[in-house]
Formats: structure tokens, sequence, C-alpha cells
């Protein structure tokens, strides 16, 4: 059963220029609140009014270099509904912002360190000020049982502080489960600079693709 959110925000804008690597730097994740940059931000902001706050809903067409702050309005939504965490399912093409989209809520959770797609380990973990972030990559996944039994006990159950669970490619694995909250994230790369975000909270303790 799903939360039948519906948040529609339409953003005019134009991103900085391509983003190198597949990730966005610092500067374009998390504006420092006191700097100029922010201070004419500040009218777009307002325009987006409640729908940063409420996190789960579908963003079209946003510039690509403002995934950061919807990315930090959902990790505010979701410690404000849940102090001990969220898994988030992520879904996309490759190269569509998945692995950009962590980064800019890992600001969030005042991790400093540059966050990377696990292609290789799997598995990423990072601590911030404002909590933990757990990144999986399960594109590389060749045998689902085998890493259910290694990785799924970090995401069943919540740990001592308000931690992030963020899955990419989740629909390897047959069926997910956890006593956290689901967040189902599709990213549709619409054009070279604007991405559209479909962020569905969910009910269910365990997920089939």
């Amino acid at each position: 059963m799903q939360r039948p959110w519906i948040v529609t925000m339409t953003m005019a804008g134009e991103a900085d220029g391509p983003v190198q690597g597949g990730r966005m730097n610092e500067a374009e994740c998390c504006m420092d609140p006191n700097s100029d940059q922010m201070n004419q931000a500040e009218g777009e902001e307002q325009e987006m009014g409640d729908a940063r706050l409420q996190g789960p809903g579908q963003y079209a067409n946003l510039p690509e270099k403002d995934l950061g702050t919807v990315a930090a309005g959902l990790v505010h939504y979701c410690k404000k509904s849940n102090p001990q965490g969220a898994v988030w399912l992520m879904e996309g093409d490759l190269g569509a912002g998945k692995t950009t989209f962590v980064a800019c809520a890992a600001k969030a959770l005042g991790i400093q360190d540059i966050v990377n797609s696990p292609t290789f380990n799997l598995h990423n973990y990072y601590s911030g000020s404002e909590g933990d972030l757990n990144h999986f990559d399960l594109y590389r996944l060749g045998n689902a049982a085998m890493m259910e039994l290694e990785f799924a006990e970090i995401w069943e159950s919540p740990g001592p502080r308000f931690t992030i669970h963020a899955i990419e490619w989740w629909n390897r694995l047959p069926v997910i489960y956890s006593r956290l909250s689901f967040y189902r994230i599709n990213i549709l790369r619409t054009d070279e600079l604007h991405r559209s975000l479909s962020i569905i909270e969910l009910n269910e303790k365990e997920v089939r693709p």
C-alpha cells in the first residue's frame, strides 16, 4: 500500500554545466546559507513552498543542480517521520543521477567525505554529524541469496543513530525487508541539465521489484 503524495513542482533555471564524473561538487549540493548565491536562491526556494519540506512527491523538470534541495528535504522529512532512519530504493537508468542524489543527502547528514558509487565493493558506510549513511550499489550483484546473507541485516533493523540506507539497483533482489519505512525514488533524465523525480513513501515492510 502506498501513500498517495501528490506534490508537483516545476522550476525554471539552468545548471552551471554538466556534472563531471556523474557527481555534483559540494557547492552544488549544499549552499552556504550566508552566501550571495544562497540569497539569490531565496526567491526560488520560496516558490517551492511546502514541497521542499514534504519530501515525497513528484518533481518535474528539475534543474540537476537543485537535486540537493530535494535530497535535503527528504532527509529532514525522514528524520521527522522516524528518528531511527529510512530505506531509500533508488531507481533510474545509468547516469540518471542516483549517486548524485545520495551524495547530496550525505551533505544534509553532515557527512564530509566524498560519496562515490560503491560499484565494486557493493557497500560504503559514512558517518556525519546529523546521521549515518549506508550506500549500496547492487548493479554487479551476481548471487542475490549470498548478498542477502551478507548485507540484509544492515537495513532490516534500526541502529542506534538515524541512518539512511540508500540502495541503488535494489531490484536485483527478489524481495527486500525492513522494519524501517521504504521510499521509492525514481529519477528520470529528461535532458542534459534536468531531471524528473518521483518519491513515494511505502507502508509495506517488504517490497518486491
